[in-house]
């Protein structure tokens, strides 16, 4: 018995060594930011470091965990009282004191030492993200208001749009990079879709994470889930439809910080206030598409929000200027 806690407790050792040189050996890998993502580049490395820091501490976790769960009763019992929260009782375990007998002596020692990197990597994590959060909060606003999306989830889908601009000329093309586009799987009668395993895991990961938030905390995705679960829907399925609204909410803040809209109106709205002048006017979309030379189907993406195409909205606005007089409907289009 003395030899296996021995042997386990050795074994523990080399793995908190060894966790801690990957901790202190970081790499980075550079990447080209273009246009209004140059600001980027802090938030790629603070971000490197924030996921090495909290991979360092679930693998620290998990020793912990693994080490507590085996050791003997009277190590736990002596050390940390189960009922406490796993924070207090990691603490209580840093700060105990190696005592008893060579087996006890030293699976006391290695929990100790496990809790204490536990407790430096957490500290370090928290201040990471409150380094990082700064940045987005300060160039990346529209990223952070949308509902439930944290910090890390944020930067990961900034630099993202920052790495790639030509991959998100259109919401589809953002949402197909961060792999959030459906692919057809239908067979015979059956018409259904399938989960997209290729793109941008990360970004993927990240609208996972939100999409996982709202199904806790946001009634309208409740009241989805609901619904789409009496169709008959799974979770995968449902988790699917999820990320790729949620993708739609994303390229419009990625559109907003690209053009330097952050204080403007959402396109949605702006795309509305466009219908209800037009209409007024007593002009349809074609008519508009045909003065200004384009296709009525971008003055319908314009007025629906689903595309940004911001020289065109100037132009219509301009249009629309010159049949009435600027004098007479000035404001209408003062935030728009």
């Amino acid at each position: 018995m003395t030899t296996v806690w021995l042997s386990r407790m050795i074994l523990v050792e080399s793995l908190c060594r060894k966790s801690s040189r990957q901790s202190l050996t970081l790499t980075y890998a550079l990447a080209t930011f273009r246009r209004a993502f140059s600001w980027l580049l802090l938030p790629f490395f603070l971000r490197d470091r924030f996921c090495c820091a909290r991979s360092s501490l679930s693998s620290a976790r998990f020793r912990y965990l693994g080490l507590s769960t085996f050791s003997p009763s009277l190590v736990m019992a002596k050390c940390s009282n189960r009922s406490l929260p796993s924070k207090r009782r990691i603490g209580k375990l840093a700060a105990c004191r190696p005592s008893g007998g060579i087996v006890e002596r030293n699976v006391l020692s290695s929990l100790k030492t496990l809790a204490s990197s536990w407790r430096e990597l957490h500290d370090r994590a928290d201040v990471l993200e409150c380094r990082t959060r700064q940045i987005p909060e300060e160039n990346a606003r529209p990223l952070l208001d949308v509902y439930c999306m944290g910090t890390m989830s944020a930067a990961q889908l900034a630099v993202i749009g920052g790495d790639n601009p030509e991959r998100i000329r259109s919401e589809a093309a953002f949402s197909k990079l961060c792999g959030a586009c459906p692919l057809p799987a239908s067979s015979g009668k059956t018409n259904r879709h399938r989960l997209n395993r290729s793109g941008n895991r990360q970004g993927n990961r990240a609208l996972y994470n939100v999409a996982l938030v709202r199904m806790s905390h946001h009634q309208p995705t409740k009241d989805y889930v609901v619904r789409k679960t009496k169709e008959g829907k799974g979770k995968l399925e449902i988790m699917r439809c999820l990320k790729r609204y949620i993708a739609r909410e994303v390229y419009r803040a990625l559109i907003a910080i690209r053009n330097g809209e952050a204080g403007r109106e959402p396109a949605v709205e702006r795309g509305a206030r466009l219908r209800e002048v037009h209409v007024s006017l007593g002009k349809t979309q074609q008519q508009v598409g045909d003065a200004l030379g384009v296709p009525s189907s971008r003055v319908s993406e314009i007025e629906r929000g689903v595309r940004d195409l911001p020289e065109l909205e100037r132009q219509i606005i301009e249009w629309m200027d010159s049949i009435l007089g600027q004098s007479q409907h000035s404001n209408t289009f003062d935030n728009v």
